[in-house]
């Protein structure tokens, strides 16, 4: 079978034909031109009807960025296929995207692209979102998820739809695209950030992938099968899941009965946080950007019957439920510092923030340890010491305190122990509390 008429049989396996209106993510280069060939060239056969999108994340030069989507107008012009070009005016950039959730540059541009495309598909009333997503994108993808440890939920792969998400060429090689784009004379940009290493997906595609393929030569129908495999397992698990641990909701809170939790596994009690965490922040994600530790921890503290507050999540047992929500809660301790007098300024340090108080009083530091998540801070000087109020999604405090000129400690709400350490500010460095 060629490959547009395979073409056509996934587009009607994704559900994305008889008459669907499609938005296609159009980059420039040569898979997102192959899918908008193969888009246009089966119009006919599948009935429908395609708009083209290129999202400017900003991140490379405007010369750049202005040829590849003039190149991107007039291919799309001469296949007589509405075309739009977009970027930050509407939505966070890239940029405040990585500052917000503390990720990193691929994944921040990812989620842009995704913001911008939803917004389009919405004002256009397109139905579907096309992706030109590769077999070469899921092999990587799959090498990466290995590494970071991911497992059947993440070894399965690229996900070929998700909402409105579809990925018609997920079963394809790229160089059988490019062979494609080369047979009807359509060229296509070359991105030369691709050929750099700066990125974690290219380093895995320009120095390991040929270092793998030097020892493992056919790894490629390894991955495949590995894929395959992780598919079926994660499907087995999630039915499961749905058998015998479903979740039920309260406000904002997610809750288990007690009874269902102990006749699970422990690995489907894992999953059912996994999945209660999604849908407590309104997103998909899987363990590799929801610490396994974290899953980890409060499974065991719902499997203990105990309350556990960390990672921003807080998970305790209520009479024959197991409930987990947002760690949110607020309390208020007096911190009494010795020597008030030598105090100029305060400033403290939380996570990946820097805020200094306008206090009149202090030159020194606090710099508190968080595993998780930032802290916020509000205080008001008085004249025998400070009121420290503490608004919080981390209660995972470390209990470990090193030498230093001044340790303090306040109660929380639930009695334990806040131990936060003060040091001199004309130190580089110091240890944590």
């Amino acid at each position: 079978m060629d490959l547009e008429s395979r073409f056509i049989s996934e587009m009607v396996r994704l559900g994305c034909s008889d008459g669907k209106l499609c938005l296609i993510a159009l980059s420039g280069g040569s898979d997102s031109v192959a899918l908008l060939q193969l888009c246009a060239r089966t119009r006919e056969q599948t009935g429908n009807s395609y708009i083209a999108v290129r999202v400017r994340h900003g991140i490379r030069s405007d010369g750049i960025e202005d040829k590849e989507t003039a190149f991107c107008t007039s291919l799309c012009r001469s296949l007589e296929i509405p075309f739009f070009a977009s970027g930050a005016d509407e939505v966070e950039g890239p940029d405040d995207i990585a500052r917000q959730n503390g990720c990193g540059p691929e994944q921040a541009a990812r989620e842009f692209r995704y913001q911008v495309l939803e917004k389009i598909k919405t004002v256009e009333q397109q139905e579907f979102i096309l992706l030109a997503h590769t077999l070469d994108d899921n092999r990587e993808t799959l090498i990466m998820r290995v590494f970071s440890g991911s497992g059947p939920e993440g070894l399965k792969g690229i996900p070929e739809k998700r909402r409105a998400l579809r990925r018609p060429l997920l079963l394809t090689d790229g160089y059988e695209l490019k062979n494609y784009l080369e047979q009807l004379n359509t060229q296509w940009c070359e991105d030369a950030s691709n050929s750099g290493n700066r990125y974690l997906r290219n380093k895995v595609r320009n120095r390991l992938i040929p270092l793998i393929t030097e020892i493992f030569p056919g790894w490629q129908n390894a991955a495949d099968t590995l894929i395959g495999r992780s598919k079926q397992v994660n499907e087995s698990l999630e039915k499961e899941l749905e058998r015998s641990l479903t979740h039920g909701v309260a406000g904002e809170n997610v809750y288990w009965l007690q009874v269902n939790w102990n006749s699970a596994s422990s690995y489907i009690r894992s999953m059912a946080i996994l999945q209660a965490i999604n849908r407590i922040e309104g997103k998909a994600s899987d363990s590799r950007r929801i610490s396994w530790k974290l899953i980890t921890e409060l499974r065991r503290a719902a499997d203990r019957s105990e309350t556990l507050t960390t990672g921003g999540y807080r998970i305790a047992g209520s009479g024959d439920k197991i409930h987990l929500g947002r760690a949110t809660k607020e309390w208020e301790g007096r911190i009494i510092i010795q020597n008030m007098h030598q105090l100029n300024n305060l400033a403290f340090t939380t996570g990946q923030y820097n805020v200094v108080a306008g206090i009149d009083t202090a030159g020194v530091q606090i710099i508190v340890n968080t595993e998780y998540f930032p802290i916020e801070f509000s205080w008001k000087e008085e004249t025998k010491g400070l009121n420290l109020t503490l608004s919080s999604l981390n209660f995972g405090w470390k209990e470990n305190i090193y030498d230093s000129e001044m340790v303090v400690e306040m109660p929380d709400a639930d009695s334990d122990i806040v131990y936060i350490q003060i040091m001199n500010s004309k130190k580089s460095e110091g240890p944590h509390a």
